[in-house]
């Protein structure tokens, strides 16, 4: 991996392993690289093991730095990690588990126990994308290679963790994100249906009612109150908004 230098941000050049200079470092152990991430320490993940990133005086530099392998669970391919609280949710490297990579202050070191071990039917169709919906509530989605979403309402101080699957029916997600603002979060899903439709989906984090937006065609209104150019829409049941009212 490689870190730019130090203010410098499009600066890779090695120059002669000053300080503020750049880091070029290659890990011991095999393995790909699959995500980093910045916690208690700088964490890194590959498809066979999670490593800490250290220093002895508390700055990574060229030449100060320590790169210590925490567990051997391995990440998934190409399944960027999510930090959560003092905590980082990374995937399995067979994309059916949820990891949880925690430090423990009496080991000094990160462990990583898993979230799905209670529900492990519910990731079974293999997990695509993780994200984190911070407010109100704490969730974890984890959309499915189904087109399903898997949540997990998790408080790890409070012991409290929990599984549920949703299935939008004839619609499956493509992709995900979360939005989390001082209003709390919103979950956006871009979603397939039938004749070739994407849709964007937009929910408050409880995931109750989603309100559904069709990719946005602009289309004049002809004579007679008539709109063509809708044939994407042939077959289907639509819910017109007009004036502001549906």
């Amino acid at each position: 991996f490689w870190a730019s230098q130090s203010g410098d941000y499009y600066n890779f050049n090695k120059g002669t392993a000053l300080d503020n200079e750049s880091i070029e470092y290659d890990l011991a152990t095999q393995g790909e690289i699959e995500w980093m991430r910045g916690q208690k320490n700088l964490l890194l993940g590959t498809d066979l093991g999670e490593h800490r990133i250290d220093s002895q005086t508390g700055v990574i530099t060229p030449s100060d730095i320590d790169i210590r392998q925490q567990s051997a669970y391995g990440s998934a391919t190409l399944i960027q990690a999510q930090n959560i609280g003092d905590q980082v949710l990374y995937v399995s490297a067979d994309n059916l588990k949820v990891r949880a990579l925690t430090f423990d202050s009496d080991q000094q070191g990160w462990f990583s126990p898993d979230l799905t071990w209670i529900s492990e039917h519910i990731t079974r169709a293999g997990i695509k994308e993780i994200h984190f919906a911070r407010d109100p509530s704490t969730l974890i989605l984890c959309l499915l290679n189904d087109g399903t979403v898997a949540v997990c309402t998790y408080d790890r101080s409070q012991n409290s963790l929990g599984w549920a699957l949703f299935d939008l029916g004839s619609i499956d997600i493509v992709s995900m994100a979360v939005v989390n603002g001082s209003e709390g979060s919103v979950i956006i899903g871009a979603g397939k249906q039938g004749n070739g439709v994407m849709s964007l989906l937009l929910s408050p984090v409880s995931l109750s009612v989603p309100a559904y937006l069709d990719s946005a065609i602009i289309r004049p209104i002809e004579a007679g109150n008539i709109v063509t150019g809708l044939s994407h829409l042939n077959g289907m049941t639509v819910t017109p908004k007009v004036d502001g009212a549906v």
